[in-house]
């Protein structure tokens, strides 16, 4: 059964264009368009609501709480959108944007509240790949889901040049990690902070979005060992997984606290090379990691744009999602 998306706004030519771009792109939920307050009550008093988008003429108090479960208020106040009291979204940006928040806050809320307790002990899982490439991101995605299909995960990209490799990496923070980069720098309490920064794609937790990928630079070998151990001793999550498609003397000691490390390669002479060398300079830093923590994932093919814009159903059906269920068998 679908859900159901209702907005209640009296300008008419909004509701409208905001209708005709919500059918042609969310098959997933109904939309229902409302621009009398009187109509709206009136639906209500027979019908259920998952998410209401509320104009700024109407207070949430005139709204029955029985049958709407999740209200989100529009504003003309943008600085409203960080207030985690109470739901706000700015009305005077995309219909993409506005759908978007909306859809994720819902999906926020219903992960909190069906959420299947942490087990107590977080694995730390970083997928590393010293060649860029989108079948290994589009691989760490897969992982990612399939994961969280029966457990807690949180999934944290770090690029230095993320491009959007499916179209699950919508968000509607396009700089919540560097935001989190910078509290975790400062800020003793991280868990709190990463907590109102991550998204929800389905049952997947993630933190992703950097304005430069200078900020990821910045990170230093401190700073990861005071985020995993934040992780590991909030055991908010039963797994963590990272990709990391750069190499850093931070990404050194991720790699040295992690479970295991997945490493992508597609077969190639120059990759060999690059991962020859890759194990040589860890092994001169002293950073060398046990093999049976290193597990190599062939991926045979380059993409060569295949996974560009794609959809979680059609990341479902590629190569690299049954190469990630073959390693997690």
């Amino acid at each position: 059964m679908r859900k159901v998306l209702a907005l209640y706004d009296r300008d008419t030519s909004y509701a409208t264009r905001f209708m005709e771009f919500f059918k042609k792109n969310e098959p997933e939920y109904e939309i229902c368009i409302f621009t009398k307050a009187e109509s709206l009550q009136e639906y209500l008093r027979q019908h259920l609501i998952d998410i209401l988008l509320l104009g700024t003429d109407m207070g949430t108090d005139d709204i029955p709480p029985d049958n709407v479960k999740l209200i989100v208020q529009f504003t003309e106040d943008q600085s409203k959108e960080k207030d985690f009291e109470k739901l706000y979204i700015f009305k005077y940006q995309s219909v993409q944007s506005v759908i978007s928040k909306a859809i994720s806050y819902f999906r926020r809320w219903e992960n909190e509240l069906h959420r299947q307790q942490p087990s107590g002990k977080t694995k730390i899982i970083s997928i590393h790949s010293p060649v860029p490439e989108e079948s290994k991101t589009a691989f760490a995605w897969s992982v990612s889901m399939l994961q969280s299909e029966h457990s807690s995960v949180l999934f944290i990209p770090m690029e230095l040049l993320p491009t959007d490799i499916c179209s699950c990496n919508e968000s509607d923070n396009n700089s919540a990690l560097s935001e989190f980069i910078y509290y975790l720098k400062e800020n003793p309490d991280t868990i709190t902070k990463m907590r109102s920064l991550v998204q929800y794609h389905g049952n997947l937790s993630v933190l992703s979005g950097i304005t430069c990928g200078f900020e990821l630079l910045s990170l230093t070998k401190e700073d990861v060992r005071k985020w995993i151990q934040s992780l590991i001793t909030s055991s908010e999550y039963d797994l963590v997984v990272f990709y990391i498609s750069f190499y850093s003397e931070a990404v050194m000691e991720l790699l040295k606290q992690s479970n295991e490390v997945l490493v992508p390669w597609n077969n190639s002479k120059y990759e060999k090379a690059l991962l020859t060398e890759w194990n040589r300079q860890m092994e001169v830093t002293g950073a060398a990691i046990a093999q049976d923590r290193i597990i190599k994932i062939p991926l045979k093919s380059q993409a060569d744009g295949r996974y560009l814009g794609i959809s979680l159903h059609e990341l479902q059906q590629s190569r690299v999602w049954s190469v990630a269920e073959d390693y997690l068998q």
